[in-house]
C-alpha cells in the first residue's frame, strides 16, 4: 500500500489531495512540525526531512509534484497530464507557476513572519509587491476558466491551488483576483480536496 509522510500545513497537502481524486488506497503517516525537529526517525529516511514523502514498495519519492505525476501514471484514465494534442506547453507553465512563482512568494513571507519583520519593513513590503504582480498573471489566465492548465482538473491545478491555500491560512487571500478567487473556492471544495484538508 502507498505510504504517505503528511506534515499539516505543508505540501502534502497536495499528495493527499491526488490520492483522494484518484481513489487510490493509501496510509498516512502524520509527522510533528517541523519534522526535522520532532522526527529522527524520519530524518534518517529521508535527510532533508521536508514533507511529503512517498513510499511506494522500494520507491521513495520526495518532491510533492514528482509524486503527483508518479500518482498520475497509475490512473491515466483521470487526466490530470495532458491527452495527446493537447498543449504540453501551457500545461506545464502552470505546473511550475505554482511551485516555482507563487509558493516562492509565499515562503519567503512565512520566513519574514517568523522573524517577526513588521508588516511596513521595506522588505516585506517588497514580497507583498511581488506575490501581486505573480497573481496577476495567474488572473490573466483565469479569465473565463475553470481550470489554469486545461479544459479538467490537472496536476497544473493541484500546483497552483496549494499557495492559493496558504494565502488564505496566511491572511492573505484579498490579494486575489475575481477570477482567482472563484477558481480557488471552486476547487477547494471539491469533496477530494476537502477530504484531504481533513487528513
Amino acid at each position: 500500500m502507498l505510504k504517505v509522510f503528511h506534515a499539516p500545513g505543508s505540501r502534502s497537502l497536495r499528495v493527499l489531495w491526488m490520492l483522494e481524486e484518484l481513489g487510490l488506497d493509501y496510509e498516512v503517516v502524520t509527522l510533528g512540525y517541523p519534522p526535522r525537529l520532532k522526527e529522527p526517525d524520519y530524518v534518517k529516511l529521508n535527510p532533508a526531512a521536508l514533507a511529503p514523502a512517498l513510499a511506494d514498495g522500494d520507491l521513495f519519492l520526495t518532491e510533492s509534484m514528482v509524486i503527483g505525476a508518479h500518482l498520475a501514471r497509475k490512473r491515466p484514465e483521470a487526466g490530470l497530464t495532458p491527452r495527446p494534442g493537447e498543449d504540453v506547453e501551457s500545461y506545464e507553465t502552470w505546473l511550475w507557476f505554482g511551485e516555482a512563482t507563487l509558493m516562492f512568494s509565499i515562503a519567503a513571507i512565512v520566513r519574514a513572519r517568523r522573524f517577526k519583520l513588521a508588516e511596513d519593513h521595506p522588505f516585506c513590503a517588497d514580497l507583498e509587491a511581488g506575490l501581486i504582480a505573480r497573481l496577476a498573471s495567474l488572473e490573466r489566465r483565469l479569465q473565463g476558466r475553470a481550470f489554469v492548465g486545461a479544459d479538467r482538473l490537472t496536476l497544473a491545478d493541484v500546483s497552483c491551488i496549494f499557495p492559493l491555500y496558504r494565502m488564505t491560512v496566511l491572511g492573505l487571500d484579498h490579494l486575489m483576483g475575481p477570477a482567482t478567487r472563484a477558481y480557488y473556492d471552486g476547487l477547494a471544495a471539491r469533496p477530494a480536496f476537502q477530504a484531504a484538508l481533513a487528513r
